[in-house]
């Protein structure tokens, strides 16, 4: 009867063993997504009523600002600073900006406290206090250097364009930039 027994016993832990299955670990690697690298406009801002700020863009492909070359991004109106990131589409290098900071003709004063263009890893920023030796507003625009308030308006046909352009300076930054110096 030992000897049956041991025989079973001995059956058991040889079934045991040789069925055993091994765990396979399985690591899986998370392929990181692939950071898209745009050309990026960031205004801050304290704009008082909900409104739509717009960075229109030339590159070699367009000749004039139009609205198929403009980022758009909605604001909700408030008396904080709000930080407003304008993503221009990737692969594109503009040669010339322009910041509609206004389409809303109710709009109150507005103060615009810096902005920042950036591209891969380089970047330029230019604070309230210099922003007329980078920028020049157009006849839509009332600006008070006291206040360092920038108040949109119609003019006397009813027209409501109230907007930033670059000058010299600012165009070489963005060039400086743009070739990655």
């Amino acid at each position: 009867m030992k000897t049956k027994f041991g025989i079973a016993i001995i059956t058991l832990i040889t079934l045991l063993t040789s069925c055993k299955q091994e765990q396979k670990e399985t690591v899986t690697q998370e392929q990181p997504e692939e950071k898209i690298e745009t050309f990026n406009v960031v205004t801050n801002v304290i704009i008082p009523k909900e409104d739509d700020l717009i960075v229109y863009y030339k590159d070699p492909s367009n000749e004039w600002f139009d609205d198929e070359h403009a980022v758009w991004v909605h604001v909700k109106g408030s008396d904080k600073e709000q930080e407003i990131i304008f993503a221009l589409p990737e692969g594109v290098l503009p040669n010339n900006i322009r910041f509609d900071f206004s389409k809303n003709p109710d709009q109150e004063p507005v103060r615009i406290l810096k902005i920042k263009i950036s591209y891969l890893g380089k970047s330029f920023e230019v604070t309230e206090d210099k922003i007329s030796d980078y920028f020049d507003y157009n006849e839509y625009v009332k600006y008070d250097p006291t206040t360092k308030l920038y108040t949109p308006f119609k003019d006397s046909k009813g027209i409501y364009d109230p907007f930033l352009s670059i000058n010299i300076p600012f165009y070489n930054e963005m060039d400086k930039i743009n070739k990655g110096i």
